[in-house]
């Protein structure tokens, strides 16, 4: 079955792997201020080290789609696409990133009905949205992604079996690491949204309000 799972997908040149679960979601619908939750998570992944800090020029933004409609609200779709390199197993102290594996994590966004409305809180009146909200977060690795392996003409024959045997254990630990990079995500955006949370731990929590904490605009409690 192991064996089976490190055959690994093969797009154009690029060798993936999915993570150990591929996908994690979020669906969510009440108020909530959709400017505040897209700096949220743009914030964590610059913190996280998926994109350089100073650098939203080079943000991995690659689709978005807006459809107006004043009766049932807007329609929005945006994608991000993030890679980053891991530090190598054999580094220590300040660790070098992997020659082989890098890690890669899209974001769909989609909301639906989204109106403006505004909430009092603590006597105040502050503009927010209602909408209908899902987040996908899907995690692969990518093997030997500068194909310093597949384009020696020394190693390339040896490539197969090292990576199906060899570096099996390895392969494994970042299926793993990229699922956590996942749900890591998917807590940070539960415990901002103030919803129910499966880790015993309040993941960001030092970085990021909850939702309804503080005196942030936008920042409404649910009902």
């Amino acid at each position: 079955m192991a064996q089976e799972r490190l055959k690994g997908e093969t797009y154009s040149d690029k060798l993936y792997i999915e993570a150990t679960t591929p996908e994690v979601r979020i669906r969510y619908r009440m108020e909530f201020h959709v400017k505040n939750l897209y700096v949220m998570l743009h914030d964590w992944f610059v913190h996280e080290g998926w994109v350089e800090r100073n650098k939203d020029a080079d943000w991995p933004e690659t689709f978005f789609l807006l459809r107006e409609n004043p009766t049932r609200g807007n329609e929005m779709w945006f994608w991000w696409r993030f890679e980053k390199a891991p530090a190598s197993p054999e580094a220590s102290g300040n660790a070098s990133e992997s020659s082989y594996y890098r890690f890669h994590m899209d974001v769909f966004w989609h909301l639906m009905g989204i109106k403006d409305i505004e909430v009092m809180k603590g006597g105040n009146k502050f503009k927010t949205q209602n909408a209908d909200l899902e987040l996908v977060f899907r995690g692969r690795v990518e093997c030997d992604y500068g194909r310093k392996w597949r384009d020696n003409p020394i190693l390339k024959p040896f490539h197969e079996m090292f990576f199906k045997r060899m570096f099996k254990t390895q392969i494994e630990k970042r299926r793993d690491e990229i699922y956590r990079e996942c749900y890591k995500v998917q807590e940070v955006t539960k415990t901002y949204l103030g919803m129910k949370r499966y880790m015993s731990t309040t993941e960001g929590h030092e970085f990021w309000p909850t939702l309804g904490s503080g005196d942030k605009e936008g920042l409404v409690p649910p009902q």
